[in-house]
């Protein structure tokens, strides 16, 4: 009798490890045989070929931005911290989480081209990058470039049948629509996701769009490696 009492207290462990982790384990053994699917963004095309000058005195083109995943901006030098973009947003939900993830985040990188108001091209001077500074204590130029250059070689490109670098509007700084918008690039060159930098709540939307690049960036990655 006790011999059977043994055998079902051990059959009643197994049940209750069964009804709480067997879940789990069967998510897992299916989930090594399968690809994780999640929501993608949109593809606009590629952003073509360009030149810009960083202000190390490098070059960046097209050919730089394999492998990495590319956030551009316009930055005036006349009122760099809140004319196209607001630098407090853009360092809040942007920068910061590249930053702190270094490491993680290494093939990620904001690159801000510099014009007047009017979004012609400018060139970097010391009072832009004193400003940059001031409003970002943790900038790192590593992650966050400053470059000279046409902005129409990135921007004359269509979103929702809009072209960004021609659309003009009395309620956008200089009546241009490009000098307030952030560009998602993923690693091929492709504008994935455009939002307005001038807005928290766009800045914050801007970051999921991110976030979900940077899931189909690892995705890619994992793949890679098999």
């Amino acid at each position: 009798m006790a011999k059977k009492e043994k055998k079902a207290g051990r059959s009643s462990v197994w049940i209750l490890f069964m009804l709480l982790f067997g879940p789990a384990l069967i998510i897992i053994v299916f989930s090594r045989g399968c690809t994780n699917h999640f929501k993608t963004l949109d593809n606009y095309g590629n952003i073509g070929d360009f030149e810009l000058k960083l202000s190390d005195g490098t070059v960046l083109t097209q050919n730089d931005l394999e492998g990495h995943i590319t956030i551009f901006t316009t930055v005036q030098n006349t009122c760099p911290d809140s004319c196209g973009i607001d630098f407090w947003f853009v360092k809040e939900h942007l920068f910061k989480r590249i930053y702190t993830n270094a490491k993680k985040l290494k093939h990620v990188r904001i690159v801000s081209i510099v014009t007047d108001t009017d979004g012609n091209p400018a060139p970097v001077d010391d009072m832009l990058m004193f400003n940059l500074k001031e409003v970002v204590k943790d900038y790192d130029p590593r992650f966050w470039k400053i470059a000279e250059g046409d902005p129409k070689q990135i921007y004359d490109i269509e979103h929702n049948g809009i072209n960004l670098y021609e659309e003009r509007g009395e309620k956008y700084l200089g009546d241009r629509l490009f000098l307030e918008t952030l560009l998602l690039i993923d690693d091929e060159g492709n504008l994935r996701f455009v939002r307005f930098g001038k807005s928290e709540s766009m800045v914050r939307d801007f970051h999921d769009g991110f976030t979900l690049l940077e899931k189909e960036f690892e995705e890619k990655r994992r793949n890679k490696e098999k």
